[in-house]
């Protein structure tokens, strides 16, 4: 039974929205009926909980720490059999997915390795596919209860230290807060409430985000005479452990009556990047402060909302306005904070960025029109549906390769489409584009598809671009002392690219293919020992091939004497 059974009724009668009210049943259905235990056997302390910010979506489930090493075995937490297993060097690495008898999963992810049953058949299924990245529905039944070893905690994956990420998941594969269900997890520590985001609204109703105030609780703060969006600053701590973690709910009141409740119980896979348009995403994105909107942009999808007000919020000249905010984590801590609000109309307007130049076009922008920005050779194509919210975009061209499209701090629903115009000059071949900070640095690198004199390339970032050729290959080095052999007789190679990113390897070992286990984090391809394609002692070829994004390749090869 879960802890906050007693509450469901409660919930329920607040949830309006036709989306939530054909999820809330099945939510509580599968959380009335699935028994969980605690997937580690060891103290259980959170570095990130359900529905805390991460880069651009929520977070679906809880990461457990694992005491800074990786190997602990890991447990089912229900009765149920294995219906996925996914092998790959990004996102959530080594994971398993268990359906259990009610229809609700249970995700494992950014394992060491698995039971060996299941490593061995993913090892088989690999070496006959010839590839490490791998996402697989068993054929046969790896049945587990509750209890039993299905793998080993690890580090794999994008993962930033050794942990267990864990969900739950719905019928229809909608992750749910795993904090509702009684594991042995403390927290006695109230969400943290910090200072309240005030936002001017102009008379088309664009947010004026470069004079937007942060207002401290209890202090009567000055902001501008007009229509306002509001935010507030909050994140949760649990016990055990300094990590930033997310809020369960928000409630807010204006002038003493209910203004905006939001309560994150349930999310969605297919609108989890909505995340965006809910966080201030200027804080977020240059600062990675977690400011919640009290308003919902247009075009934000999320099933969070238990109450949005329809009265447009106005601060008239010396008028006050009494903000009251109530912030709450899953386990009922909560910290309460008021803020003054006093309006002026001598604070100064903000000038939107316009034509002053010729080397800059704007345009008002919409999330119910298309948007075409054509200036000197670049054309920028903007979709229906692209952005969440009405904004003036502009494209500016600073010389031949470089240009920025828009504000970076613009969330994008859709990507947009870029076209950049080759002279007859210029190369035709290895074009990527790359982002461009404040400092003049570039990073990343999004490869281009090359048309008869022109680039195209889509990209989900406002902001600054430079155009560059990657004409450097990856480098690929054997790790120790110029043989790839060490101890335990694997062979590790480092292979690195500093532009467009190591896109394949291929390995052969007398001309058989051999798997390359992908670390992108350590820079290495491990080919184990255990795999035993080689006799032991025998001496063997070996020849490693790695390509980047653009297609260039690195090789090497050589002859190792196995052990």
């Amino acid at each position: 039974m879960t802890k906050r059974a007693a509450n469901y009724s409660t919930i329920f009668t607040t949830l309006f929205t036709g989306f939530f009210l054909v999820l809330s049943p099945l939510f509580f259905q599968a959380q009335n009926t699935l028994e969980l235990i605690a997937p580690l056997d060891i103290p259980l302390i959170l570095s990130g909980n359900f529905g805390e910010f991460r880069g651009s979506h929520f977070h679906t489930g809880i990461d457990i720490k694992t005491q800074g090493v990786e190997g602990f075995p890991v447990l089912a937490a229900a009765d149920g059999k294995v219906e996925r297993i996914k092998v790959s060097p990004w996102g959530y690495g080594n994971t398993l997915y268990i359906k259990h008898s009610d229809g609700s999963s249970t995700v494992y992810a950014h394992l060491q390795s698995f039971s060996p049953s299941i490593q061995d058949w993913v090892r088989v299924r690999q070496y006959k596919g010839r590839v490490f990245s791998i996402d697989l529905s068993p054929t046969v039944d790896f049945e587990f209860y509750a209890g039993d070893t299905i793998g080993w905690s690890g580090n794999s994956g994008s993962s930033g230290g050794p942990h267990l990420h864990f969900e739950v998941r719905d019928a229809q594969q909608h992750p749910v807060n795993p904090l509702h269900w009684d594991l042995p997890i403390t927290d006695k520590i109230p969400p943290e409430v910090g200072d309240l985001k005030v936002i001017p609204i102009d008379s088309n109703g664009l947010e004026k985000r470069e004079i937007a105030v942060d207002a401290k609780a209890g202090d009567t703060t000055l902001v501008k005479a007009c229509e306002v969006h509001l935010g507030v600053w909050s994140i949760d701590r649990l016990d055990g452990a300094s990590n930033v973690c997310g809020v369960y709910s928000i409630d807010v009141e204006v002038n003493g009556e209910q203004y905006f409740s939001c309560t994150i119980d349930t999310l969605d896979f297919a609108v989890n990047q909505d995340m965006n348009a809910h966080v201030y995403f200027s804080t977020w994105k240059g600062g990675r402060k977690s400011v919640h909107r009290f308003n919902k942009l247009p075009g934000d999808r999320l099933p969070i909302y238990d109450f949005l007000s329809e009265k447009n919020l106005e601060i008239m000249v010396d008028s006050i306005m009494k903000v009251d905010v109530v912030c709450k984590d899953v386990n009922g801590n909560s910290r309460a904070k008021s803020y003054i609000l006093k309006g002026d109309d001598s604070l100064p307007e903000y000038i939107c960025k316009g034509s002053e130049s010729s080397r800059i076009v704007t345009k008002l922008a919409t999330p119910y029109a298309v948007t075409d920005l054509r200036l000197e050779g670049v054309d920028v194509h903007i979709k229906r549906g692209a952005l969440y919210d009405s904004e003036y975009v502009f494209l500016e061209v600073f010389d031949s390769l470089e240009f920025e499209i828009g504000s970076w701090d613009v969330p994008l629903k859709k990507a947009i489409e870029v076209s950049y115009k080759l002279s007859a000059v210029m190369p035709q071949d290895l074009w990527v584009a790359r982002s461009v900070n404040d400092k003049g640095d570039v990073s990343g690198a999004i490869v281009c598809k090359q048309e008869v004199g022109r680039l195209d390339f889509k990209t989900k970032n406002m902001g600054r671009y430079k155009m560059e050729r990657d004409t450097v290959p990856p480098r690929l080095l054997p790790k120790h002392s110029g043989t790839p052999v060490v101890k335990n007789g694997d062979l590790i190679f480092h292979i690195d690219d500093a532009v467009s990113g190591v896109e394949k390897i291929e390995a052969t070992m007398d001309g058989q293919w051999i798997l390359l286990r992908w670390n992108p984090k350590k820079k290495e391809a491990i080919y184990k020992a255990s795999d035993a394609v080689h006799e032991k002692g025998s001496k063997v070829k070996i020849e490693v091939v790695a390509s980047d994004a653009v297609g260039l390749e690195s090789k090497w090869s050589g002859y190792v004497k196995m052990k």
